[in-house]
């Protein structure tokens, strides 16, 4: 993996085996994940929900805090500041990392 212009004292997780959100294309655009940050509350733009297997949120030490087995297009972020994992049917993984106000 090759991490290109890290931000100075932040840490950086890498998931193996996943593509960045920003690449997932869905419903003819990009799945987006908004407001980052956000306060209680993350929304799941532009998500086909039925080709979603799990959605998962990790810490920065790629430990699981939070299993969603049923796919949700709003997830309540409160207490948690990670990376949001979704895992399709097909088996391919997306992350994207958010940031708890």
């Amino acid at each position: 993996d090759i991490v290109h212009n890290p931000d100075i004292n932040n840490s950086v997780l890498v998931v193996e085996g996943t593509t960045s959100l920003s690449v997932l294309k869905m419903n003819g655009g990009q799945v987006v994940i908004f407001p980052n940050p956000a306060d209680h509350e993350l929304t799941i733009g532009n998500i086909d929900l039925s080709q979603v297997k799990k959605m998962t949120i990790l810490n920065m030490l790629g430990q699981t805090v939070s299993d969603f087995s049923e796919p949700v297009s709003t997830l309540d972020i409160s207490g948690l500041n990670n990376v949001l994992q979704i895992e399709l049917k097909g088996g391919k993984r997306f992350a994207d990392s958010f940031i708890k106000r």
